[in-house]
């Protein structure tokens, strides 16, 4: 049975409705996304990926500060006015601007740091896209507010499909990392073209400083946070293309990003609606808690077989799907399952911290944490790339029960119960791979890759589902009723602005 606390919140449907169109919208988006991801892997070598993630290293951080923190602000504020919106936006696009200004004459020096003079113009290319991600951050906050995930999720697929058409076409051209370059600044301008257009804003010139002040206190310590934690993410990237080059972060990337695609994207989902809906409740710990309870278990439901069948099918994967020249990201990928594994349910405490306005806790304990992270970085990479995986690998376990036993206390919630409640499905989820583990060894040699890795999955996806029908753990039986709610279930009334915003 689910959750009573659950059962009768009067967001249920709100919940239903908003988790159907944004997992709609992620798996057509990401199903593009991995299938251009196979395209453009065979298209470009290596080297190519390798040189945009050291560009992302850099851009990215620019990217953190654009906006501001006022983004989640906006969603969370008790009450929010068309003066707070139209000052997030132009401060959000100044900051934008400014930043994309400093990234692009900063071109030259990044490729000095890498020794690698062709990133110069990446970096340029790349420096666009943080200006107009800045244009997008009112009306995405607005839409989220709202619980508009339909729109969201429309115009966020929309973009990404045709930047990803764009990249393809200038692969083709061999334009190497530029093309993926152009993919990130076509999406950014797509979607921010599309959100104002589904938000129906439009900014006016007005600037009150007040409005920036009375959201400052949510957003500062999130900024802090995430530029904090920004370094310690990109660590690891940093030091292999510093140490290793381009080759090695390249295959480092892959495996990371094969990992990340569908933990992020689990997460991203869960957290898009998860976010707006615990902010609504943030007065009420016992429905907060049942609340987040019932989608961390979701989320070990699906992420933990992804995560403990990839580590076990990492070589036919790799070699399948991206081809014999990435062979050597499959030992990485082994080791970085169970980082994904963690983080899949790891990131969920964040909607804690920031629905309780607790901003400040989470950049604390981010300090802690993002010390132990670098510290083991910098052991890890006298390794060599397969050191870094595995420092990063063992940092998580270290620190995982303190990720949520922290932000726990703010809606009462220990660490025993999340652990309690994942258990059963992490046993079906490595009962599984240990099914898939004696198939591999069982088949014959000399089977292609392709047709190794469909029986695996085939194989793989069975073993699970009846791990599942013989132990029945909770988590299974609230994704059936999730199931019911996102199949059966009409939507529920299109989502206009909350009644607490006016028409800006």
């Amino acid at each position: 049975m689910s959750d009573p606390a659950f059962a009768a919140d009067p967001l249920r449907a709100q919940l239903a409705s908003g988790a159907r169109w944004t997992l709609g919208a992620h798996l057509a988006r990401q199903g593009l996304y991995f299938a251009l991801q196979i395209v453009l892997a065979r298209l470009l070598a290596p080297e190519a990926f390798g040189r945009l993630a050291m560009v992302l290293v850099f851009s990215g951080f620019a990217s953190l500060w654009v906006d501001l923190g006022f983004g989640p602000a906006l969603v969370q504020a008790p009450r929010l006015e068309p003066r707070h919106l139209h000052a997030v936006w132009w401060l959000t696009a100044a900051v934008g601007a400014a930043l994309g200004a400093a990234v692009a004459l900063a071109a030259p020096a990044v490729a000095a740091f890498y020794a690698d003079p062709a990133l110069v113009a990446v970096v340029r290319l790349v420096a666009l896209q943080i200006v107009l991600a800045a244009l997008a951050v009112v009306p995405g906050a607005l839409l989220a507010r709202g619980l508009r995930f339909r729109a969201l999720g429309a115009v966020e697929t929309l973009a990404s499909a045709a930047a990803g058409v764009l990249a393809v076409t200038l692969a083709l051209r061999g334009h190497g990392a530029l093309a993926l370059a152009a993919q990130l600044v076509a999406a950014a301008g797509l979607a921010a073209v599309g959100l104002h257009a589904a938000a129906r804003f439009r900014p006016r010139l007005h600037f009150d400083p007040g409005a920036i002040r009375e959201l400052a206190g949510f957003s500062g310590y999130l900024v802090g946070y995430r530029v904090f934690e920004y370094w310690v993410r990109n660590a690891d990237k940093l030091l292999i293309g510093r140490v290793v080059g381009s080759a090695g972060l390249g295959l480092y990337g892959r495996a990371y990003q094969t990992m990340l695609l569908p933990v992020s994207q689990i997460g991203d989902v869960a957290g898009r609606v998860m976010f707006p809906a615990l902010a609504r409740l943030r007065a009420d710990a016992v429905r907060s808690k049942a609340l987040y309870l019932r989608a961390v278990r979701t989320i070990a439901l699906v992420s933990f077989p992804a995560m403990a069948g990839l580590w076990v099918v990492a070589d036919d994967f790799v070699l399948a799907v991206f081809g014999p020249a990435w062979t050597d990201a499959a030992p990485l990928l082994r080791v970085l399952a169970w980082v994904g594994l963690m983080q899949s349910i790891g990131t969920s405490t964040g909607w804690i911290y920031r629905a309780q306005a607790r901003t400040d806790w989470q950049f604390r304990f981010g300090l802690v944490t993002g010390a132990t992270a670098l510290l083991a970085f910098a052991v890890g990479i006298r390794f060599g790339v397969m050191g870094v995986a595995w420092a990063y690998l063992l940092r998580n376990l270290a620190l995982t029960g303190l990720n949520f036993s922290i932000p726990g206390r703010l809606i009462g919630l220990r660490w025993r119960e999340v652990l309690g409640g994942v258990a059963p499905v992490l046993a079906c989820a490595l009962g599984m791979a240990a099914a898939v583990a004696m198939l591999g060894l069982a088949l014959p040699p000399g089977i292609p890759a392709p047709l190794r890795l469909a029986a695996e999955a085939g194989f793989g996806a069975a073993a699970y589902g009846g791990l599942l029908l013989a132990f029945r753990p909770r988590a299974w039986r609230e994704g059936l009723e999730l199931a019911a709610e996102l199949l059966g279930r009409p939507p529920a009334a299109p989502g206009e602005a909350p009644a607490d915003v006016a028409r800006a």
